[in-house]
């Protein structure tokens, strides 16, 4: 397990947190992962997730609050299964078929600005400040609803955020 958090994210936690994060990423059960079936399900799961990998980043990271669960450990853990769901191979066709729809954008300063820049007043200034479950669900509420109207998984957000020059 190698997290995908870039030095922009790592420069603002404590040294050693990317291991704590790994350390925590390697005990999600993938079979669980693979046996969500709907969105609720995934959601329920996921929400397990993020709790431990972001108490994991808490701990360690004492002065970020619920930023380090909400904020980071939620980043941690989306980038965690986007890169096992779409990018490894690890599941069967139809399971990353099945998981690619349900999946939750990671959330960074680029997806946050996007939302504002786009209207959406409520989104927090900086991923520290996704500091609770209703925020961090709020995000990808207008993520998921936004997917809905273009026909594509919310995932899919994830490769739009820059700017086309």
């Amino acid at each position: 397990v190698k997290t995908a958090l870039g030095p922009s994210t790592l420069r603002v936690l404590d040294k050693g947190t990317n291991e704590v994060i790994e350390r925590a990423l390697r005990k999600i059960d993938l079979g669980a992962l693979a046996a969500c079936d709907d969105q609720d399900a995934f959601d329920d799961f996921l929400m397990a997730c993020i709790v431990k990998v972001g108490n994991s980043i808490k701990r360690k990271n004492r002065d970020k609050g619920n930023g380090a669960v909400w904020g980071y450990g939620a980043k941690a853990v989306n980038l965690y299964f986007r890169s096992i769901v779409l990018e490894s191979r690890y599941y069967p066709d139809a399971v990353e078929k099945r998981l690619k729809r349900l999946l939750h954008v990671p959330v960074d300063r680029i997806v946050l600005v996007r939302l504002r820049e786009l209207g959406v007043a409520t989104a927090p200034r900086a991923i520290k400040d996704v500091d609770s479950k209703p925020k961090y669900k709020a995000i990808q509420q207008v993520i998921a609803t936004a997917a809905k109207t273009a026909g594509v998984p919310p995932i899919h957000f994830d490769d739009v955020w820059s700017k086309a020059d």
